[in-house]
């Protein structure tokens, strides 16, 4: 499979201290298939594709679903119950990148999110009540996490309060992940249920288009990552990005 952008270069710097159920860079990167449009121009590449269980296809960490890497030592809000008697709870301070810290897996229904690309964004979109590998048989719902996509880079910035889409949903706390810290660089949403707000450890994301040659079919990789990537990260990063590639590649 041919590799068209890589930004994994500063993966050596994001190694997680090993601890017992404790989030990590790879149980935290999402995985998404299906058929992408490429610009030669721009570099840009733009659709809506599913993403893929991690268990079955062998790949990332093994486990279907991903984490959400949130913010050592910050401080996660989920509210339930609408306004004015809505109750909060707080998971503070946050340990070992885990708002969920009683989930084996924070994100478990992997099947229910699609990535939006465009030439200057993405998004992740929820579709709740979906089949099994294939979100986009509902429609699209909550977008958690949305932003800036710089293709030069190969960097997806989170930059957005997550919201419902256009006659999808309506929140029950309205405004609330947003005035409990929610906008850029967050995991936040206000669902029909209540409303959530994690803080990302990194704000950003790396990049990895991969594809298949001819058939406009296109596996996607986000890596969460420090933004900007530096010049020194990169370095620092290169004695294990060979073996990374090695591992995680789809054959």
């Amino acid at each position: 499979m041919r590799k068209l952008g890589v930004v994994c270069a500063v993966l050596g710097l994001l190694t997680v201290a090993g601890t017992t159920n404790a989030n990590t860079v790879a149980s935290s990167t999402m995985y998404f298939y299906g058929y992408l449009e490429y610009d030669c121009v721009s570099g840009a590449y733009t659709g809506t594709i599913n993403m893929v269980d991690e268990a079955t296809l062998g790949i990332g960490d093994g486990v279907a679903g991903f984490d959400v890497y949130a913010k050592n030592g910050a401080t996660a809000w989920f509210g339930d119950g609408a306004p004015p008697g809505d109750e909060w709870t707080s998971e503070s301070p946050i340990a070992n990148h885990d708002a969920w810290p009683s989930w084996t897996v924070d994100t478990p229904d992997w099947y229910q999110y699609s990535l939006e690309l465009t030439t200057t964004g993405w998004a992740l979109r929820n579709h709740p009540g979906s089949e099994v590998g294939t979100p986009q048989s509902t429609a699209p719902a909550g977008v958690p996490m949305s932003g800036t996509m710089d293709w030069a880079a190969m960097i997806a910035t989170e930059t957005d309060v997550g919201a419902y889409l256009p006659g999808t949903g309506t929140a029950e706390i309205p405004g609330g992940a947003a005035s409990k810290g929610g906008g850029a660089g967050a995991w936040d949403m206000d669902w029909s249920w209540g409303s959530e707000m994690v803080p990302l450890e990194y704000g950003a994301f790396a990049v990895e288009v991969h594809s298949e040659p001819g058939s406009g079919l296109h596996e996607v990789w986000l890596i969460p990552v420090p933004e900007p990537v530096t010049m020194l990260g990169m370095f620092l990063g290169l004695g294990s990005v060979g073996a990374y590639i090695r591992r995680r590649r789809l054959v």
